[in-house]
C-alpha cells in the first residue's frame, strides 16, 4: 500500500461511516475546506504519517517498509454544553477506527489501528473541543 493509498482508505472510511454513526454531524476531511456549521457540534479529519522503517532488503519491489502515523478526528461542541454530546462522538470515532484492519485496496496486508486515545483542548468563546487519535501502520512494497 503506498502513502497515497493509506490516506485515501482512511478518508472514504470516514467518509462512507461518520454519517450514520454521528447522526450526521458535519465533517471535513483532510486539508479540505469547512464552512463552519451553525449546529451544535463538527468534526475534521487529520491523517499524520510519523515514522517509517525499512523491514527487509533485497531487490526492488521486494523489500517491506512499516509505515506508521495517527488517524486524528478533532470534535468541537458548543462551549458550556457539557461533555455528553461530544463524548458520543468519541465514541463514534473509536467505533469506526479503533482496532480494526482495513482491507489493503491492492489485495495486500491490511492496514492496522490500535487503541485511540482522547485528548481534551478546551474550550475557546464558542467551542469545546477533544481530539481522538488512533495509531495506524501499513506496509509499503518498495
Amino acid at each position: 500500500m503506498t502513502e497515497a493509498q493509506a490516506i485515501e482508505l482512511i478518508s472514504a472510511t470516514f467518509a462512507a461511516a461518520w454519517p450514520a454513526a454521528s447522526s450526521n454531524v458535519p465533517y471535513a476531511l483532510d486539508n479540505r475546506a469547512i464552512e463552519l456549521p451553525p449546529t451544535a457540534s463538527f468534526a475534521a479529519l487529520t491523517i499524520t504519517h510519523t515514522t517509517a522503517a525499512q523491514l527487509t532488503s533485497g531487490a526492488a519491489g521486494s523489500r517491506f517498509v512499516d509505515r506508521n502515523g495517527w488517524i486524528t478526528v478533532k470534535l468541537w461542541g458548543a462551549a458550556g454544553a457539557g461533555r455528553y454530546g461530544l463524548a458520543q462522538l468519541v465514541g463514534a470515532v473509536r467505533a469506526i477506527f479503533e482496532m480494526v484492519n482495513l482491507p489493503a485496496p491492492d489485495g495486500g496486508e491490511p492496514l492496522t489501528t490500535g487503541a485511540s486515545v482522547t485528548q481534551e483542548i478546551g474550550t475557546d468563546t464558542r467551542w469545546f473541543t477533544l481530539m481522538v487519535r488512533t495509531p495506524f501502520s501499513y506496509y509499503e512494497t518498495k
